[in-house]
């Protein structure tokens, strides 16, 4: 076997000179990095989102901790992976991440998550169907529900995650606290959900699932109206667009597979579907937009026209 021959001295001095110059070269680096160009996915500038500037310094008495963080829709799975796509189908468009205190290892003691889910229905669908088995809901509309940790809540658009991580931590008194900054929240409240003009209201309620039985009708506001000497029972599913065609999909679908006789009802541009359930009687649904609606009557000519009405109302850009 040939002796292996040594390296010429110019790559063996290269060798020793190297190492040298890359520490001094990552050491100027340092004394020159400007730390505003780093930009971390999940921050946003109050010029891009008024509500930054709008948050209290102060919750519950802990003082803001670091920057709020935003997410989109691009970089959600970064806070919520595995559930993001959860968020995406309920009509999120964005989330504000807020820390306030900080224990000793600089963990932070009180967490608002902020999401913004476009609609008001949107914001209550998430809130109800978020909420565990030991949740307890407050008399309120809408309501805030509470469990050992964290309250929640809808604010207009906003569904609000507050979670603490010590004891003695003031919920309410963040509740109090933070609402200023989430502005009215107009159009919060179930009494303002849109219905068609089916005549006077009179009681609303929410329902979070299995809505009579279907399984494909979830946060499902319900109403009752006076009309024609008697009562009126009509439903309201709103949500994104893409959603309230998969609900009226798998409504259709479900009446298919279990052989429950319907058909299309046409009323201007809007197609109606009458139902006849042996169980429900005769009750009829349409879909257009951001809304699903229903109501437990023959589709007549008066009630179609104003189910009519309003959709087309509603998908007018």
């Amino acid at each position: 076997m040939a002796e292996p021959r040594p390296a010429p001295a110019v790559a063996r001095a290269a060798l020793l000179v190297f190492p040298p110059l890359l520490a001094a070269g990552l050491w100027w680096q340092a004394q020159h990095h400007d730390a505003g160009l780093v930009a971390f996915e999940g921050a946003r500038t109050e010029a891009q989102d008024p509500l930054v500037a709008r948050l209290p310094e102060t919750l519950a008495g802990l003082p803001k901790a670091g920057v709020p963080r935003h997410y989109r829709r691009d970089n959600l799975y970064e806070y919520v992976n595995g559930h993001a796509e959860y968020y995406l189908s309920a009509g999120f468009e964005g989330l504000l991440v807020v820390e306030y205190g900080a224990d000793s290892q600089g963990q932070p003691l009180l967490v608002a998550n902020l999401w913004d889910m476009g609609r008001p229905l949107h914001a209550l669908g998430v809130l109800m169907d978020e909420a565990g088995p030991q949740a307890a809901a407050r008399v309120a509309d809408p309501p805030v529900l509470e469990t050992a940790k964290g309250l929640s809540f809808a604010h207009g658009a906003r569904y609000v995650q507050l979670t603490r991580f010590a004891e003695g931590v003031d919920l309410n008194a963040a509740t109090s606290g933070l609402r200023p900054a989430l502005g009215k929240g107009e159009g919060g409240g179930l009494a303002e959900i849109a219905f068609p003009d089916f005549g006077a209201a009179l009681a609303t309620r929410f329902v979070k699932e299995g809505y009579r039985g279907y399984d494909a009708l979830a946060n499902v506001v319900e109403r009752r109206f006076a009309r024609d000497g008697g009562e009126l029972t009509a439903f309201v599913v709103e949500a994104a667009p893409a959603k309230v065609a998969e609900v009226q999909r798998a409504l259709l679908a479900f009446l298919a597979t279990e052989g429950i006789p319907h058909r299309p009802v046409t009323a201007g541009a809007v197609t109606l579907h009458h139902v006849e359930d042996r169980y429900e009687g005769e009750w009829f649904f349409a879909a257009g937009g951001g809304r699903l609606v229903g109501a437990f009557a023959p589709p007549d000519d008066a009630l179609a026209q104003a189910v009519a009405a309003h959709l087309q109302a509603e998908v007018k850009p």
